[in-house]
């Protein structure tokens, strides 16, 4: 009994974009039975061999569309009395929800034997999901002054397809990608105002058939209280096919806000010198965009950094570094709230100084939450106290005597006392 078999490369395991791709070949080799004679008699039937090439599935774009009926007859190639090959050329527009099964049924006309055979086997074409994956510097830990600063990118590789074609067809898709680029947050200077609407479509490259890069520019504006997730979605317009629907990126990636610290308290603006040699002053700081660390042992661990960051513009042996900051305790640092910590200077009797000493206050990143080390605003000042007045030696004054000080027992030379 004759018989067909199906081998080729098109049958191993092969997904929806090796179809796209094209280049798989179907081999289909008969036992007991041969292909009609080679020249117009074969060549005739090259159609119908195609026509036998059949999906049990129906999709819109599928096999039956998209690859059996736009092959052509050149694609069908007669190797011998009991070969033949079809190559599969590429079909960019298939595209598939779920798996197809192909068989192969060779028609009657195309036989010596003119009995149509079922070949075996049959093979199938998987679904390759069509993904999209975020990388770039802007996907890394990032912050509003990275993107305020400009030059980081955004790149979106797919997976399972193709972007558009290159040229016009790609970059009349260049805004839609822009507006995919879309922070979860609505803040009036966050993300989607101040970044993704000023984009310009100059900033998308088509950097393969796979990879787009987006870079983002400066955005002096930017400018958030939260931290924002921004989300890719991928237009299904801006694909090869471009059916289906859009593709959203993943991961997501976030913009941190950069905390603004301030400094208050009772050292703020001046502080003097006796005032801080006898302890009780605050220096309260105070966050916006941020938190510090959680309540306890996160905190209580970063007390020491924030006593470090109390740092004098001077150098003295006695002064500030040395005195007060060195020598300040943990438990003078509390954190009152979320937002606020106070800290509470310790008697400092060693201080003195000889000049006014600046402050500045710089809060290590990692008593925050989101991190970044952000230093404070103001400065304050500690004003050296004056100097004490010199006093006369006793011994060369006089009381009483209406002498402006000059003694008995020392007259100077020429002057006459009356007694």
């Amino acid at each position: 009994m004759a018989t067909a078999a199906i081998t080729g490369t098109a049958t191993a395991a092969i997904t929806e974009v090796d179809i796209r791709a094209g280049g798989k070949t179907v081999i289909i080799t008969l036992t007991d039975d041969t292909w009609v004679a080679a020249g117009g008699t074969f060549n005739a039937q090259r159609q119908a061999i195609i026509n036998g090439l059949n999906s049990a599935q129906s999709e819109l774009l599928g096999w039956n569309n998209e690859v059996r009926d736009n092959l052509g007859v050149g694609d069908v190639t007669r190797n011998s009395d009991t070969e033949v090959t079809v190559d599969l050329s590429g079909q960019v527009t298939y595209d598939i929800t779920a798996q197809e099964t192909i068989t192969v049924t060779v028609p009657a006309s195309a036989l010596v034997g003119g009995v149509p055979l079922t070949a075996n086997p049959t093979f199938t074409v998987d679904t390759l999901a069509f993904t999209a994956a975020l990388s770039g510097t802007a996907t890394a830990t990032i912050d509003e002054e990275d993107v305020v600063a400009g030059g980081d990118e955004i790149i979106i590789t797919l997976t399972g397809g193709i972007w558009a074609a290159s040229g016009p067809t790609f970059n009349n898709q260049r805004q839609n990608i822009i507006d995919g680029i879309t922070s979860a947050q609505s803040e009036l200077t966050g993300w989607n105002n101040e970044v993704r609407d000023n984009l310009g479509i100059n900033a998308v490259t088509r950097t393969s058939d796979t990879v787009v890069t987006v870079s983002l520019s400066g955005e002096a504006a930017y400018d958030i209280t939260t931290q924002e997730t921004i989300e890719v979605t991928v237009p299904a317009s801006a694909l090869d096919p471009s059916s289906g629907p859009a593709i959203v990126a993943t991961p997501t990636f976030t913009v941190d806000t950069v905390p603004q610290v301030v400094v208050t308290g009772s050292v703020t603006p001046t502080a003097t010198e006796s005032d801080i040699a006898a302890g009780g002053d605050t220096i309260i700081i105070t966050l916006t965009g941020d938190i510090w660390v959680t309540v306890g042992a996160n905190f209580d661990a970063q007390r020491q950094n924030i006593i470090d960051g109390l740092n004098s513009n001077m150098s003295e042996v006695a002064g500030w570094n040395a005195e007060v900051r060195d020598k300040e305790v943990v438990g003078a640092v509390v954190r009152t709230s979320d937002t606020v910590a106070t800290i509470t200077l310790t008697a400092a009797a060693s201080y003195s100084i000889a000049l006014d000493e600046t402050i500045t206050v710089t809060v290590p990143g990692s008593a925050f939450q989101t991190g970044g080390t952000v230093i404070a605003t103001p400065t304050f000042e500690v004003e050296a106290d004056p100097p004490t007045p010199i006093q006369p030696d006793p011994g060369d004054s006089i009381s009483g005597n209406g002498l402006g000080g000059i003694s008995r027992n020392h007259t100077p030379p020429g002057v006459i006392i009356n007694r």
